[in-house]
């Protein structure tokens, strides 16, 4: 084999690695996840819905539009794919669900709520 044809083979290994190492590193940047927020806006033209920290989110069943409205407090689950977000339920956040045997009550004080990402709420004790 000659010099030019081994360089040849050499660089399109090369070239193929590095379009595959691309392509691994696209499919890490999807995920799912899970948000509570206010609603800001709805689009049901753009398929959007937009809540009030920014986040945009497509909506691919036209239906959720007639429950929901600018200001509601809703939770969101989602799938962040291709660079686009997608919601795959929307459902009202009025309040924290009770886990089993714990106590009636109202006071969310000492209470942590944690998002779909690293954020974390942390109710402060009362003094």
């Amino acid at each position: 084999m000659s010099k030019r044809t081994t360089l040849t083979i050499t660089l399109a290994l090369g070239l193929a690695l590095v379009g595959g190492a691309g392509a691994a590193r696209a499919a890490d940047d999807d995920y799912t996840g899970q948000e509570i927020g206010t609603i800001l806006s709805l689009d049901p033209d753009q398929h959007t819905v937009v809540l009030s920290n920014g986040t945009q989110l497509l909506v691919t069943d036209p239906s959720v539009f007639a429950r929901l409205h600018e200001g509601d407090l809703v939770k969101i689950d989602f799938t962040h794919e291709g660079g686009r977000t997608f919601v795959n339920s929307i459902e009202p956040a009025n309040a924290p669900a009770a886990s089993p045997g714990a106590p009636e009550s109202d006071d969310l004080t000492g209470a942590t709520f944690e998002s779909g990402g690293a954020e974390r709420l942390e109710v402060p004790e009362a003094p």
